[in-house]
């Protein structure tokens, strides 16, 4: 029997998390994303709370992320007329002895770059590799790209917002009678 493996479609910030977390673990696992770089200059920035700092320090990736990042250690808020309505001066520092960590800013492709460069065996992330049908199978599930097929366990979408992996799961749940999985507050799908 073949060893579990999970197929990860989204080379983004929670699919290398995830890639990561399984490398450290030796699962099996492949990275499909379907941009030729996997740290496109894609988004604007990147908001590293306390708690993920915290799971990334745990995967060894902080250290890098810390020398790339700004720290935030005060707050202001303003009111629809421009007023400051709120001032936070000691936020960082409240939230590194709360917490360990202060909230820290960098560009979302520096963190994507330093979690790929974490990674030991980078033959597992296929880049220019675009999810395009999922499939069900006897034994696991199939992901066919723009020229592969990649055979897994499991799926798992890490591939944004308007998440390709979702309207696949959409489909297969509504071909398998259980759309009600996927139906709207209103009803609808």
């Amino acid at each position: 029997m073949p060893p579990f493996r999970v197929i990860i479609v989204g080379g983004s910030v929670a699919g290398l998390t995830l890639s990561n977390m399984l490398e450290a673990y030796g699962i099996d696992f492949a990275v499909l994303e379907k941009h030729e770089d996997i740290a496109p200059r894609l988004g604007a920035g990147y908001a590293m709370m306390p708690y993920g700092a915290r799971i990334l320090d745990q995967l060894g990736c902080y250290h890098a992320l810390e020398k790339l990042s700004s720290p935030v250690n005060s707050v202001s808020g303003f009111d629809e007329r421009g007023k400051r309505c709120l001032h936070l001066s000691q936020l960082g520092a409240w939230m590194e002895s709360s917490f360990g960590y202060k909230m820290r800013f960098l560009e979302r492709r520096q963190i994507t770059q330093v979690l790929y460069d974490n990674l030991r065996d980078k033959s597992k992330i296929h880049t220019s590799c675009e999810a395009l049908e999922i499939c069900s199978t006897d034994t696991g599930v199939e992901v066919e790209t723009n020229g592969q097929v990649f055979r897994g366990d499991v799926v798992v979408g890490a591939d944004g917002v308007h998440s390709p992996v979702r309207q696949e799961m959409e489909r297969l749940a509504l071909a398998d009678g259980n759309g009600e999985l996927f139906r709207n507050e209103d009803g609808g799908y």
